[in-house]
Order: C-alpha cells, then structure tokens, then sequence
C-alpha cells in the first residue's frame, strides 16, 4: 500500500499495475507504473546531476518531494521491512539488500518505476523491532538512523577521493542522528574524501554519530589517520 500510494501521488503515471504471486516459501509483489520514473524525480526535485546520484539520496530516507504531506521514510522502512526489494527506473537498479542487482532479471524499462520485492513466508523480521532500530525515542529525543551504501557513488566509475564527492554525500545528513557508511565493495578513499566526512563535518554537527561498516584496510586506515589529526 505504501508503494503504490507513492506512485499515485508522486509518479504523475496514468496507469499502475500491481501483481502478487505466491509459492513455496514466499510472497513476491511487484508494483509498476508509467510515470514520470522514481530517479529522475528526485534528481529534478533536488537539482542533482544525474540519476545515479539520486539513487544515493534515496537510500539514506527521508526524503520526499513533497515535505507538507509525506516523511520520507515510507521507502526506507518498506525497504527494510521485505526481505529483498528491488527498484527499477531509468536504467537503473537499487536493492538495499543485495550487491549483485542483476537479480532483478537485468530487464529495462521504457518509461516509469518498478518496485519488486518478496517477503519469506517464514520471515523473522518483526515490524517493531525494525522501526525500534532506525527511529523512534531515545531518552524522550527522536533518533533516526541511516545506512548510506557507498558503493552506488562508484557506479559512475568514480574513485571517492575529492571534497566535493564528501560534500555530495553528506547532503541532507543533518536530518539524522546516527549514520552508518557502508564501504562494501569500496577498497580505497582519498585523504580529502575522508578527512571533510569524519573530521570536518563531524566536529561542525557534533549531535550526528558517524560510524563505519565493511572496511577494507585501506578505508580503515585513512578513517583513523584523518580523525586524529
């Protein structure tokens, strides 16, 4: 319901298509329309460069073109809540779930967004639970915490080296209490890169816990070496 309610209000699609099929073992929904396409949406709204970089915006959460009526964070907790999602629109494909994306059967479509996602029949996920993780109370102070998975910024074949990559992916950062960068499939990072993430931002938003996951070496290494300059 949350899928499609966003595809009626925000795709600008004359048509969407909803189909469920069950079997062994699984639920598995797809939702597809022919509107105006998730990425392009995002990227226009916050005058990005291209699509990819939207892809970025919408796996941090909250984010909606239209603040006065929508969170944000329907996408991000539906996302977390199946146990595979998959988004399809503009050529391009985001799962938060798997790094290999060319399961979502590596089709392309002409115009619009497809949502794909499947739920095991014998889940162990519980919707509190989830929620009670990334949102939520912490001492009568709202937290919300987002999981910013770096390698779809080197989808553009970019090593992350520069300030003005950090400056990109820090954006919309102050709307979190704790993010978790995620360097799965990411081998190197510059100085700058890091240095303007966890010494320069961090020390001017202090209230925002930064944290990292998946580190190579490498990442690990200049991580520190900037936080203890």
């Amino acid at each position: 319901m949350e899928i499609t309610n966003n595809a009626i209000e925000h795709s600008g699609a004359k048509k969407i298509h909803v189909q469920a099929q069950k079997s062994i073992g699984k639920i598995r929904i797809t939702i597809q329309d022919d509107g105006i396409g998730i990425f392009k949406k995002i990227k226009d709204s916050l005058g990005l460069q291209n699509e990819k970089q939207a892809v970025i915006e919408l796996s941090k959460g909250k984010f909606t073109s239209s603040p006065e009526n929508h969170s944000g964070e329907g996408i991000f907790f539906s996302s977390k809540l199946c146990d595979k999602f998959f988004i399809l629109s503009d050529g391009l494909i985001f799962s938060p779930q798997q790094i290999d994306t060319q399961t979502a059967g590596g089709e392309e479509l002409e115009k619009g967004t497809k949502v794909t996602f499947e739920i095991n029949l014998d889940t162990k996920k519980v919707a509190k639970e989830i929620f009670d993780e990334y949102a939520g109370f912490d001492y009568d102070k709202p937290k919300f915490k987002t999981v910013v998975q770096l390698r779809f910024m080197q989808q553009e074949g970019l090593t992350l080296t520069s300030r003005s990559q950090a400056r990109r992916l820090l954006t919309r950062m102050e709307k979190f209490t704790t993010v978790v960068l995620d360097f799965q499939e990411v081998n190197f990072i510059g100085q700058a890169f890091a240095d303007e993430i966890f010494r320069v931002y961090a020390k001017k938003h202090p209230a925002i816990k930064f944290q990292s996951t998946n580190e190579s070496p490498q990442v690990r290494a200049m991580i520190a070496h900037v936080v203890a300059q």
